[in-house]
């Protein structure tokens, strides 16, 4: 019993407190029946257990769920950190708009770009940070973007500067659009890059050479339309493909070695293919290659730039023919064989000059002379040789084996020889050619040293001649060349002067005329007479120069004088159409026509009679006289002196000067003198040197003297 009531006590303690907590009064406990009174206190037990279990299980939920929702606002929080992170991280603008463009969220690079931290921008609009026109396009795509729910992708340009924007759309709960995530991103690089690449993707597209990139072990992976238009292969049909399937074959193997030698070491080459296209026709090109290395040096790509470079070769080769091949024959001409020389060092050279071939041009015309120089190479080369034309009629050839002169001599008489049995058919007519021929042998100078020898071959009117350095022929053309120079630089300097003999009238002792004489002063102020400069100057076509210079400095000096002056003009001179027009003009713009003189060599070409006679014809009737000069020796012809109607007549100075001891001078100069006086011409002794010979010429009625005795030649002023 003591232990049920203390049972029904300890569990009454909660009991009472439930009642309490009941509010259930004590008296009314205290009229209830026993066995009820232990129901209800037993259930009132049964409860307050129950209620003390649900309360503990509550309260240890609550705890559990305080937990939890403390570890998802860490988690929340962390992971806000790492979204945060990453929208800062990023090089993207980073917007959360309203519908209004009021700012909800910004990134740092947003922020940075306005130029504010982020915190100060949230609740900002952000169309207040762009220039008017900016934001109306970004108000206008965020406006759209929440009345259709679409994103919109543009590209915003301003300032320069070029902006990709993306506008994505946040739904509600209902599906309706809430709030809009706007990236921005500058890709104004971009652009620029993208733009430079199209510059030069059109270029590469556009470029007249044709350009091809391979991969390493050179199979083709891009060509551009040049290399269709050149080759005729399309790019299909050119991809993954060897560039050999191009080569025609005719590139020399060296090259290809030569051109990997390079590219294997990664360094860039260039040179010259020739390649086929697809209709089989060849071309030339000129081509760049370089290789194309990663970050480590490996070679990925070889990039080939090629020139069509075949009308250029084509052109050279025709500009090449035309320099190193004459055109009439179609033989290599001076300029090659010279090269040939020079490159194959040959062991001797021979010349062959047509013999007469001038006459035969004159006689038949310059058509069948012509005709003449084809078939002579022709039958050069019909006897094995390789010629080459070096001149109007001169032929050359070429002796690669070591021959001694004796060979020499008899391989080239056997040619003359064959040449002796030919007959050339030149426009029905049957010709006989015959040859001169000039030979050097050894090292160095060939084409000069046999171009001596075939002189030597025409001055001694031998078939065949050989250099001799001993006959110092080279010396002389060195002299000639110097005094050429010496001419040339004479001229520029004036120094080419004139000096004046007297002539004196016999019958009255006065100096009545005076003679020029041509004078060169060289660098060191020594004079240099007429014979030492003036056959080189004609062979150096200085001479017309020369008469040109004497011509003013005569006629300026006697514009203001009375005497009579003559000079010497070759026939050269009367051949030269400028140079008789500056005779022309200049006697008649000094007033000189009247007082002036022209001494023309009777051996000089005179009996070319018509180009004389015109010349004559011409200055006499200006007023000017005529002189026919060293009359009396050669082929001195009297009708000259008729049919030119010469003014004087200047009387050799070796006649004159053996006239007083030798009988038969004496005649000579009586019988020009008494033809003279017939036919009213006068006369001029040359050369008189002293008394006696003075005495001489007076005594023979010979109007003038000139000569050291009477005057020498000197400057006047």
């Amino acid at each position: 019993m003591k232990n049920s009531i203390s049972r029904i006590v300890l569990i009454g303690v909660p009991v009472l407190f439930v009642l309490t907590a009941a509010d259930i009064r004590a008296d009314t406990l205290e009229r209830l029946p026993g066995s009820l009174l232990i129901g209800m206190s037993l259930a009132l037990l049964i409860f307050g257990a129950y209620f003390f279990y649900a309360n503990r299980r509550f309260l240890k939920q609550k705890e559990r769920l305080k937990e939890e929702i403390e570890e998802g606002e860490k988690n929340l929080r962390h992971a806000n950190t790492e979204l945060n992170a990453i929208l800062d991280a990023t090089e993207e603008s980073i917007f959360l708009l309203d519908g209004h463009g009021t700012i909800l969220t910004i990134n740092r690079t947003a922020a940075a770009r306005i130029g504010e931290k982020p915190a100060e921008l949230i609740g900002r609009c952000v169309y207040d940070f762009f220039p008017p026109q900016v934001s109306r396009r970004r108000r206008k795509n965020v406006e759209k973007v929440f009345e259709t729910g679409e994103t919109i992708r543009v590209e915003d340009r301003r300032e320069g500067m070029c902006f990709s924007l993306n506008y994505y759309p946040v739904f509600d709960e209902n599906g309706g659009v809430k709030s809009i995530v706007v990236f921005a991103q500058d890709i104004t690089a971009r652009k620029k890059a993208e733009n430079e690449l199209r510059k030069l993707t059109m270029a590469v597209e556009q470029s007249p050479n044709s350009i091809i990139i391979t991969d390493r072990q050179g199979n083709i992976e891009y060509v551009n339309a040049a290399f269709t238009s050149i080759t005729g292969y399309s790019s299909a049909e050119a991809m993954g493909k060897n560039p050999k399937f191009l080569q025609s074959g005719k590139t020399p193997p060296e090259t290809f070695q030569e051109m990997w030698s390079h590219l294997l070491r990664g360094e860039s080459w260039s040179g010259e293919f020739i390649n086929r296209c697809k209709d089989g026709t060849e071309y030339t090109f000129s081509v760049a290659i370089s290789p194309f290395c990663l970050h480590n040096g490996e070679i990925s790509h070889y990039m080939a730039i090629e020139e069509n470079i075949t009308d250029k070769k084509r052109s050279e080769d025709h500009i090449r023919r035309l320099t190193d091949f004459d055109s009439l024959t179609g033989l290599p001409n001076r300029q090659k064989l010279q090269l040939d020389i020079d490159e194959r060092h040959p062991h001797a050279c021979a010349i062959l000059n047509i013999d007469n071939f001038k006459e035969m041009n004159d006689f038949f015309g310059l058509a069948s002379g012509d005709t003449l120089l084809r078939r002579s190479a022709e039958w050069l080369r019909a006897m094995g040789f390789s010629p080459y034309r070096i001149g109007g009629d001169e032929f050359a050839v070429l002796f690669y084996e070591k021959l001694t002169q004796e060979q020499l001599h008899s391989r080239i008489s056997a040619l003359l020889s064959a040449l002796d049995e030919e007959r050339f058919i030149v426009d029905d007519e049957t010709l006989d050619v015959q040859m001169s021929v000039g030979v050097a042998m050894g090292e160095g100078k060939l084409l000069t040293r046999a171009d001596i020898a075939i002189h030597t071959a025409k001055e001694r009117k031998i078939p065949i001649a050989f250099y001799e350095e001993a006959e110092n022929i080279e010396e002389e053309y060195r002299i000639n060349i110097a005094m050429a120079g010496a001419i040339r630089k004479a001229l520029v300097g004036g120094r080419i002067i004139c000096h004046y003999q007297p002539i004196v009238n016999i019958a009255t002792g006065a100096i009545d005329k005076y003679e020029t004489l041509v004078r060169l002063i060289d660098e060191e102020g020594q004079c240099v007479p007429p014979m030492q400069f003036l056959p080189i100057a004609k062979k150096t076509k200085l001479y017309p120069r020369i008469t040109k210079e004497v011509i003013h400095q005569s006629c300026r000096l006697f514009a203001g004088r009375s005497e009579e002056f003559s000079l010497n003009i070759s026939i050269d001179d009367i051949h030269d159409p400028s140079t008789v027009q500056e005779i022309l003009s200049t006697i008649t713009r000094t007033g000189t026509a009247s007082r002036i003189v022209f001494e023309i060599l009777e051996s000089e070409g005179i009996e070319n009679y018509s180009e004389v006679a015109e010349f004559i014809h011409t200055v006499k009737a200006l007023g000017a006289k005529i002189a026919i000069d060293d009359f009396g020796t050669g082929y001195s012809n009297f009708e000259h002196v008729l049919r030119l109607n010469v003014d004087y007549i200047k009387i050799d100075g070796s006649l004159i000067q053996g006239s007083a001891e030798n009988p038969r001078h004496r005649v000579i100069v009586e019988t020009i003198v008494d033809f003279a006086a017939k036919i009213g011409t006068r006369t001029i002794a040359e050369f008189v040197s002293d008394e006696a010979t003075f005495n001489a010429v007076k005594e023979l009625g010979i109007d003038y003297a000139q000569g050291y005795h009477t005057g020498k030649p000197g400057l006047i002023g």
